[in-house]
């Protein structure tokens, strides 16, 4: 970043939903950003589970497979 904007606009990081600039530190701009990066992160986990428990049944069903042949 070159000098001449850093003395712009001074220290800051981005809001990490929307990317507006905010004050250094934060994370976020609004209570609507931080609902919306808390509700992804809700929709990631689960997404995550669903494909653990999806392959440990697979897994299972295979086992239970192999060992009646």
């Amino acid at each position: 970043m070159s000098k001449q904007r850093r003395e712009k606009w001074g220290p800051h990081s981005h809001c990490e939903v929307c990317g507006r600039a905010i004050p250094e530190g934060e994370r976020f701009c609004s209570p609507q950003c931080r609902e919306e990066y808390e509700s992804r992160v809700r929709k990631q986990r689960l997404i995550v589970r669903v494909i653990y428990l999806s392959l440990a049944a697979l897994v299972l069903v295979l086992v239970f497979w192999y060992s009646m042949g």
